[in-house]
């Protein structure tokens, strides 16, 4: 009985001392990305000691790592008391440390469900093992947390990570009607030969100070259409007195330096981190790196719906525990230009009406400080008798838009790469023989999609000029007829006058002629 006493407080004391261990799942919030992979290195074993105590060893696999972050020689003890002084950011920062120690060892769990399910209590490192996909990216950025699973069976953990942001803007002005651009947006109409203002915006992630440098680059893919005229100035947050301007890098793609985004040009920085700090700047995640330019509208430029797109994507830095880079979603602008379409006749339109040997000038309304601009009366003044610019007003300020002649057949001619704006059209070489048609003003009016992904031309007239709608092709046509002959003189003009006392002097005459053949007759 003895024996058998002994043998049951034995088992009693052995019971008591026992510690029980369960097992939990681990789900990863990852904020909607898909595809990624995780792997899990249980650093600390948690064992349940019952009342809500948990006993902590360190896991033997892990201990020299650990020991290189929190010191050579450290006792478990020490280890442990380390870890659990780490809180806030400094919980980051130790993460990122015994990671730099583990990441070419296999975890201890690998999951590609987003759900690590019966792992081992204790105390983890998550990490992301492969980069998944976000809306509108093809690759989200690496992410690390550190996980105490310790008497919980499911516990969700969301992943540190976060992306940028980034947008592509550009401006957009009626030189008839503006005296200053309009604000950023998505789509504008320009003359061929204007400066086009771009601007980028690109967003430091919320992640951003885990990062020791920092790569950024923009791919610009411009149409054959638009020219960049080399004058990039880079801000953050706009200030002009916190300029990055020198520290961006420009390469035009050839053939040699291709590019598979198929862009037209890079502007790059190799780690904005350290051009910042050169030039006395702090960068904070969430600042904004603003970048200005201008791409002049060429004669490539095409006409209406089809418009000149402008696209961007900006690659920067996706790890802040080694290389490697993602992309922002590609985001698309759009400058339109028109054509004015003139189909000059003689008489009537007809086939084989056509009239060569006619020029046509077509003048811009702008504004009294637009530079070499000249009142209506200045121009008329130049422009001689014959021809008729009444539609240029007297007190208004032009600028000369386009000119042109009808080439040998007489046939359609145009006036290219004009945008929105009041015109007047007039007929400044006429074809001998030929009364000069009457100037004419008219206004084009263009709509296109403000704010939008993808911004399109919705609507294009051509007011006094020619009616419909000229969206599609951006064409605006009408035709010009001039009639042959000696033109009357208009009323109010000298002509007219000779007119008026040539003809009352013969009536002055008839009525003389008269008198004087009735008295002779009288007398007879």
């Amino acid at each position: 009985m003895k024996k058998l006493f002994a043998l049951a407080m034995a088992v009693a004391l052995m019971l008591a001392m026992a510690t029980t261990a369960f097992a939990a799942t681990i789900i990863v919030d990852d904020k909607d990305i898909e595809g990624a992979e995780y792997g899990a290195y249980k650093l600390l074993n948690a064992t349940d000691v019952g009342d809500g105590k948990y006993l902590y060893t360190v896991n033997e696999t892990y201990r020299a790592a650990l020991q290189a972050v929190v010191g050579e020689g450290a006792t478990d003890e020490e280890i442990i008391a380390y870890m659990a002084e780490q809180t806030g950011d400094a919980t980051q920062v130790f993460a990122d440390a015994v990671y730099e120690n583990v990441k070419n060892m296999d975890p201890d769990y690998e999951t590609d469900t987003n759900k690590f399910e019966d792992v081992d209590q204790g105390y983890y490192l998550i990490v992301e093992t492969k980069l998944g996909s976000a809306e509108g990216f093809d690759e989200d950025t690496y992410s690390l947390v550190m996980l105490d699973t310790a008497g919980q069976d499911e516990i969700t953990v969301n992943t540190k990570e976060d992306l940028p942001w980034s947008e592509k803007k550009v401006k957009d002005i009626n030189d008839s009607t503006d005296d200053d651009y309009t604000e950023w947006q998505d789509s504008a109409d320009h003359d061929i030969g204007d400066a086009v203002p771009f601007q980028i915006t690109f967003v430091l992630p919320g992640d951003f100070d885990e990062y020791e440098n920092y790569f950024v680059g923009i791919h610009d893919i411009q149409c054959e259409g638009l020219t960049y005229n080399n004058d990039l100035v880079v801000t953050v947050n706009g200030d002009e007195e916190m300029d990055l301007t020198d520290d961006f890098v420009y390469t035009a793609i050839t053939e040699e330096n291709a590019c598979a985004n198929g862009c037209t040009f890079h502007i790059q920085c190799d780690d904005i981190i350290a051009a910042a700090t050169a030039a006395g700047i702090t960068l904070e995640a969430g600042d904004k790196i603003v970048f200005n330019y201008t791409s002049t509208l060429n004669e490539n430029a095409q006409f209406g719906a089809t418009g000149n797109p402008n696209e961007m994507t900006i690659e920067f830095s996706n790890n802040p525990y080694g290389d490697g880079t993602s992309e922002t979603p590609k985001d698309r602008v759009i400058v339109f230009t028109y054509k004015v379409n003139v189909d000059k006749y003689k008489e009537e339109v007809l086939e084989g009406n056509e009239l060569t040997s006619a020029g046509f000038t077509l003048y811009k309304e702008v504004l009294a400080d637009t530079e070499g601009a000249l009142t209506g009366a200045e121009i008329k003044a130049t422009l001689g008798e014959k021809v008729k610019a009444t539609a240029l007003a007297d007190d208004k300020y032009y600028v000369v838009a386009c000119e042109v002649k009808t080439d040998a057949e007489g046939d359609t001619f145009g006036f290219e790469g004009i945008d929105d704006g009041i015109y007047v059209l007039v007929e400044t070489t006429i074809p001998d023989g030929y009364n000069a048609w009457d100037a004419v003003e008219f206004e084009i009016t263009a709509e296109h999609d403000i704010e939008a992904d993808d911004p399109k031309l919705t609507s294009l007239t051509g007011g006094d000029l020619a009616t419909g709608e000229f969206k599609d092709t951006g064409i605006i046509d009408t035709d010009v007829i001039n009639k042959s002959g000696i033109e009357l003189p208009e009323t109010g003009g000298i002509g007219t006058t000779i007119f008026y006392i040539v003809g009352g002097l013969l009536a002055v005459g008839a009525v003389v002629l008269l008198v004087t053949k009735k008295r002779m007759s009288n007398a007879d």
